[in-house]
Parts: structure tokens; C-alpha cells; sequence
């Protein structure tokens, strides 16, 4: 037998069971219900509201005395937001080519044309504030949007900066350096806040420091100084009187002493010394890392290279003027010009030994005999004078009478007749001159002669038309004109002694000194100068004039240049180049972004001027906290639903399905 159920109404003996039912489903409604109203209607209290701040700055600090920031072209980015407020922004306010005329004013009240230190290209600076604690600051080479890369990152800028740190320098280091200039290629910065967590990141394409040194400038007139020896000694050697010529005449002298001459010596030493010497002059050496011209005194150090090859991810606050780096970069400098004197001794010394050496001595000398005397006898017929005879016939008119005169005075005087008388007179007879001669010939170079090996060497003498035989010993000769080589060439004291002498003075010692010394370049740029990248630091919010007068601002610099002031140096104090700064309320830096650094599109709230929101990336626990809910009172609603609703559906099926009361 069977009871029959009504379709409609209650079954007779399930009535308290649909009481408890109902119960069911009132209390899973309101549980639902009092859920979905905590999930989705918790209101927002004044602590949920988060302030928001950022700057993005190329060009910050103090220079040549003066506060940049006072400076108004150098104004940088700035957004700000209270926390309900739409994305605020704030874009390029920079103009780098009015930067260039820009005047700051200088500690003694004149004003200074900022252009004369600061060469910038195009840079951009960006900001971001939005609400909820999340802002973007950007400075550099940056795109549109505040994103960072290598080089013009998309339509933005290429962010490069050429920085005169000359004025830094105290007056004490004037000497040993000048020109001292940083130059930055694609420079940037960026920091992403949210909240209390920031991040920073920082690009530089390449980095270099040039700067003047006296110490090593002048190399070829050092070097042409340094081998006035050579000149000078040389010219020593030749002539007469030279080094050469008394060499041989010390063992042609002897020799000629019958004669009582000296022979003539000539004598040269040819050298390339000078042309061997220039080839090494090329002026400009280095590698890769670092560079310098010894002529003009110019060094070009890479920063890049010298750090690895790059520049970027490079651990924070890290140093590239470290007291290892520069010292290995300027030894190395003085090491080369070491090297390089050494190289000149060498090329001097190979020189001298491959110079030729021409040497003659002479000697044509006529000498003249004393002449034959002789005795030369002949007679003379002498004339005899007497007393003349009268003729016979007594009578004066005879010849004799005639030619006596007049008998009245007495005898006629006149010849009489003659007799013969011997005469000897001294004869000269003249004796034609004696011929001497004299020969000698040393040629070859200095390195055959030497060893004792010229190809020539040979002597000859001839005295008196060769009445006198005299022999020459050409290895005395050879022996002579060695020493006399030798001693001027190759002693403490010779052509290459007096050369390395003059190198070490005139090129090695300033160069060491200049570099290396107490007010040296290295002593300017490690205890002066500090170039510092990926400088990361927190700042008071108060400091930025920022709404939130408590809390911290996160700063990413991406270069910062410094420098201590000596006496009476009004020079550059710190120069930060490319910073940006969010917060205000940051107490955690975590690692950042590292390549493709772009800010995400915007999503949701974007302000005017389509600029997009910064990144905010969450988790479901991140969603749900923003709720107000915590996960405990959701999984509690949760396991009621779940029940409340298994069961209703037991109870509906009961319902619908009665069973046999038998």
C-alpha cells in the first residue's frame, strides 16, 4: 500500500525539517551577503591615502662656489601628488642649449659663464607622482615616457655632458696638471617608488678623463736637449786637435821626429743618431684604456675600459679614480716614458756603433840642405907702377916723357910693369830639399775598428827622399784611435753616458715627479677628485619641501663628481650628474631594473597629458589586502557557503523524492 503525497504542499512529516531548512538558507544568505559586502564595500580610511613624489635632474651640486640650484636654467623636474589626485607629470624643463649661457655667480660676487665648464648636450629630465605611493623620476638620456637605455633611448635625448673640473684643482697642483675635464656619453638615471619600496637605475655609455701634464709634455725638444752630448762629442773627436787626431799623432810623433814635423790628422764619425732617434718620437702611446701624447702632455683615460669594459651595473657608490686604478694608469704612464729613454739610449748606442769613422793623416814636408862651400883660386896680372925712364936722347917730347909730365917735377910715374897675384873666394853650391811623406788611413765603424777588424787600415812613411826607413805599425795606430773612441763614445762620461744622463734629467725624473710625486697627478686625483657612479642614497622628505614633512626620498645619481677645496680655491665642491628622486615615505631599496627600464602603459586613472601610470605589479594576497579583508574571514565565509549550500541541495532533493512510509 502506498500513501499518496500531494504535489503541492507540505509533506506531512518533513514539517520541522523545512523550518531547519529555511534557517539553512537564511543563515547562508546572510553570510554571502555580510561577504560580499565586506569584499567589495570597505571604504577607504585616511591612512590608505598615499602621498606620492618625484624629480628627475640632470645637472645638481655646487660649482666653482656657486649652489646650482640657485641657477634657474638648471631647474629640474618635478611632480607631486596627495594621494588622490590624478598622475601628475612633469617633463623637460631643462633647455641645454640656454644651459650654455647660464651664469652662476661666483664666491668673490662676479658672474661666470656656466658654458665656459659645462658643455651638455640634449638631456631630458622627467617626473612622475600618481597616486596610491608610486612616482617615476628619470633624468639624462631618457625617452618620452622616462624610460632609460644606452645612447637616444627612442625619440628622447642623448644625454651626454662634458664637465671642466680645472677649477677644482688648488692652486698648488697648477704645475703638474690642467685641463682636467670629465667627459659622459648617453648618461642616465632612473627611481621607481611604491610605497615604501624604491629601486634605482643608472646607464652610462662611456666615460672618459683628459687632462694636461706638463711633466710629460715636450718630448722632442727634451729629447733633441738630451742629445746635444752626441753633437758636441763628435765634434770633439775631429780636426787637428781633436780626440782622433792626438790619438794618432801620440804614435805618428815619435816617428817624425827626424823631420821635426807632425803630420796632419782629419777625422769625422758620421752618425744617424738623430733620424733613429726621431723614428721613436711618435709622440702618441697607450692602448686601449688609456692614451697620452708626449709632445703635446695630453692623457685620455677610459673609464670604461679600465673598469671591465663597462660602466653600468657596477656595484653602489663605486669609485673610478680609486687609488689602484689611477696609480696602476700613471705608472704606467711613467713606465713608458722610462721605456721609451731607454729605447732612445739604445738607438744612440747602436748609433754610435754603427757610425763611421774616417780618419787620415798626412804629411808632405820638403827639407831643405845647407849648401856645398867650396874654394875657387885664379891669379890677377897686377899692374906695377915705378918711376918712368927717359928716352936715350934725353929729349921730353918722347912718349914716356909725355905721358909722366914734365921732367921739371921729377920722374914720370906709370907702369912699369906687371906681376901675377893668386885670388880664393867661398862658393856656394845650393843642394836641392828632401821630400818626406806621410800616409795613414783608418775607415770603417766604430763597432769594426773596435774589434780591430775596419775593412782599412793601412800607414806608410818617407823620410828625407827615403834616406830613412821608417816602418808604421797600423795596429798601434788601430789601438790608438779605439781608445780615443771608446772613451768618448761608450765611458761613464762619453756620448752615451752623457745622454742617458741628460734623458733621466730632462724627460724620465719630471715625468715621475710630475706624476707620481707629492703635488703630482696622482695626489690631485685621489686625494682631490672622486667620480662615484650608481651613487644611491635616502634623503628627509623634508629636505625636498615635500608635503609629508616625516619619512625618506630615494635618490639615484648616476654620476657624481667631487672634489675637496685646497687654499684659496674657489673650486667645484660636488656635481651630481643625472639624479632622480621619488618617495616620500621609502624605507626599503631592492635591485633594479637593469635593461629596457620603460615605465608600463597606463592602465587605469591616467592623468592628463598621456603620460602612463609606473609599473604596479600584484599578487592576489596584494589584491585581497587592499579589500580590508584578511584571509582568515574570507576562508571562514568561504566553508559557510560551501555548507549552507550542500544543505539546501540535500533538503530540495528529499523534497522532491519521498520515500515509502513502509
Amino acid at each position: 500500500m502506498f500513501t499518496r503525497i500531494p504535489r503541492t504542499g507540505e509533506p506531512v512529516a518533513n514539517h520541522k525539517r523545512s523550518l531547519s531548512t529555511r534557517a539553512a538558507a537564511i543563515i547562508g544568505v546572510t553570510a554571502l551577503t555580510a561577504g560580499l559586502s565586506l569584499a567589495v564595500a570597505a571604504p577607504a580610511s585616511a591612512e590608505d591615502i598615499a602621498a606620492s613624489y618625484a624629480q628627475g635632474q640632470f645637472l645638481s651640486g655646487t660649482f666653482a662656489g656657486s649652489n646650482l640650484a640657485t641657477v634657474a636654467e638648471l631647474q629640474g623636474a618635478e611632480a607631486r601628488n596627495n594621494g588622490q589626485q590624478p598622475m601628475q607629470t612633469s617633463k623637460d624643463p631643462l633647455n641645454a642649449t640656454v644651459l650654455q649661457t647660464a651664469t652662476i655667480q661666483s664666491p668673490n660676487g662676479s658672474n661666470t659663464d656656466l658654458g665656459s665648464f659645462v658643455d651638455a648636450g640634449a638631456v631630458s629630465q622627467y617626473a612622475q607622482a600618481d597616486r596610491n605611493g608610486q612616482s617615476m623620476g628619470s633624468a639624462g638620456a631618457i625617452g618620452n615616457d622616462g624610460a632609460i637605455g644606452v645612447g637616444a633611448t627612442g625619440n628622447g635625448s642623448s644625454g651626454d655632458l662634458s664637465l671642466d673640473m680645472t677649477p677644482a684643482l688648488p692652486s698648488q697642483f697648477s704645475d703638474s696638471i690642467s685641463n682636467l675635464k670629465l667627459t659622459l656619453d648617453a648618461v642616465s638615471a632612473q627611481a621607481i617608488a611604491d610605497l615604501n619600496v624604491a629601486s634605482g637605475n643608472y646607464r652610462i655609455d662611456g666615460a672618459k678623463l683628459t687632462f694636461k701634464s706638463p711633466a710629460i709634455s715636450g718630448l722632442k725638444a727634451k729629447v733633441d736637449s738630451a742629445l746635444v752630448p752626441l753633437d758636441t762629442q763628435l765634434a770633439s773627436l775631429g780636426g787637428n786637435n781633436g780626440v782622433l787626431g792626438n790619438a794618432v799623432n801620440s804614435v805618428l810623433d815619435p816617428l817624425l821626429a827626424a823631420v821635426g814635423s807632425s803630420a796632419t790628422v782629419s777625422a769625422s764619425v758620421t752618425s744617424d743618431a738623430h733620424s733613429a732617434v726621431d723614428a721613436l718620437l711618435a709622440s702618441a702611446y697607450g692602448n686601449n684604456a688609456v692614451t697620452f701624447n708626449l709632445e703635446t702632455g695630453e692623457v685620455t683615460v677610459d673609464l670604461a675600459a679600465l673598469h671591465g669594459g663597462s660602466l653600468n651595473n657596477l656595484p653602489v657608490n663605486t669609485e673610478l679614480l680609486s687609488d689602484p686604478v689611477m696609480s696602476q694608469v700613471l705608472k704606467g704612464i711613467t713606465d713608458t716614458v722610462s721605456t721609451l729613454a731607454d729605447q732612445i739610449v739604445n738607438k744612440v748606442t747602436n748609433s754610435m756603433n754603427n757610425a763611421q769613422v774616417n780618419v787620415h793623416a798626412g804629411l808632405d814636408l820638403l827639407t831643405t840642405q845647407p849648401p856645398i862651400v867650396t874654394r875657387v883660386c885664379h891669379d890677377l896680372q897686377v899692374p906695377i907702377i915705378g918711376d918712368l925712364a927717359n928716352g936715350a936722347s934725353g929729349s921730353s917730347n918722347g912718349l914716356l916723357g909725355t905721358l909722366g909730365g914734365s921732367s921739371s917735377t921729377g920722374p914720370a910715374q906709370g907702369i912699369i910693369g906687371y906681376t901675377t897675384q893668386t885670388v880664393c873666394d867661398l862658393v856656394n853650391t845650393v843642394q836641392p830639399a828632401l821630400h818626406s811623406t806621410a800616409n795613414v788611413n783608418v775607415q770603417g765603424s766604430v763597432d769594426q775598428i773596435l774589434n780591430g777588424n775596419p775593412p782599412t787600415v793601412n800607414g806608410s812613411i818617407s823620410l828625407l827622399n827615403d834616406t830613412l826607413k821608417v816602418p808604421v805599425d797600423t795596429n798601434s795606430i788601430l789601438d790608438a784611435v779605439s781608445t780615443g773612441l771608446r772613451s768618448s763614445l761608450f765611458s761613464r762620461n762619453g756620448v752615451v753616458g752623457q745622454v742617458a744622463d741628460a734623458l733621466n734629467t730632462n724627460l724620465v725624473a719630471p715625468a715621475v715627479n710630475g706624476l707620481l710625486g707629492d703635488s703630482s697627478v696622482q695626489t690631485a686625483l685621489n686625494d682631490i677628485m672622486s667620480v662615484r657612479v650608481n651613487v644611491q642614497e635616502l634623503t628627509p622628505a623634508s629636505l625636498h619641501g615635500t608635503a609629508v614633512a616625516a619619512g625618506n626620498l630615494f635618490t639615484e645619481t648616476a654620476v657624481r663628481v667631487s672634489a675637496l677645496r685646497g687654499v684659496g680655491s674657489t673650486g667645484l665642491a660636488t656635481v651630481n650628474v643625472a639624479a632622480a628622486t621619488v618617495g616620500p615615505d621609502v624605507t626599503t631599496v631592492v635591485p633594479g631594473c637593469t635593461t629596457n627600464c620603460a615605465p608600463p602603459t597606463c592602465t587605469t586613472n591616467c592623468g592628463p597629458g598621456g603620460n602612463p601610470n609606473p609599473p604596479v605589479t600584484t599578487t592576489a594576497a596584494d589584491r585581497l589586502a587592499m579589500t580590508g579583508v584578511g584571509i582568515a574571514t574570507l576562508i571562514a565565509i568561504i566553508l559557510a557557503l560551501l555548507a549552507a549550500g550542500a544543505y539546501l541541495a540535500r533538503e530540495g532533493y528529499r523534497r522532491n523524492h519521498p520515500h515509502s512510509l513502509t
